[in-house]
């Protein structure tokens, strides 16, 4: 929408949303997400002593459990879109594709 609104060649386009939204926006959440784990990371540079504490293991198993959530919603759409797109593992012919809003629809 936003490509057909302002123009996929313009300026403002490629800024705010190609720039910001896929590049800048992304790389800033997974910054912000991780920056607690660096103390962890740099446990062996600061303080050696300091073993990994009960916290550390809760860490580690809720990024594990989020990795394996998002694996199984991927896994999940993917299915989906093969079912409802009528969608070959090995062809895709994008413009005889279904869009989500006509499948929501019927």
């Amino acid at each position: 929408d936003m490509a057909k609104k302002f123009g996929e060649g313009s300026l403002f386009y490629w800024i705010a949303g190609s720039l910001n939204g896929f590049h800048l926006v992304p790389t800033f959440l997974v910054f912000a997400a991780l920056s607690p784990a660096q103390e962890a990371w740099s446990l062996g540079q600061t303080d050696a002593t300091q073993p990994l504490n009960q916290l550390d293991f809760i860490g580690v198993s809720t990024a594990l459990w989020a990795i394996l959530l998002q694996g199984t919603a991927d896994r999940q759409l993917r299915l989906f879109r093969e079912k409802e797109y009528n969608v070959s593992k090995t062809h895709v012919d994008i413009n005889t594709m279904k869009t989500s809003t006509s499948i929501l629809q019927e």
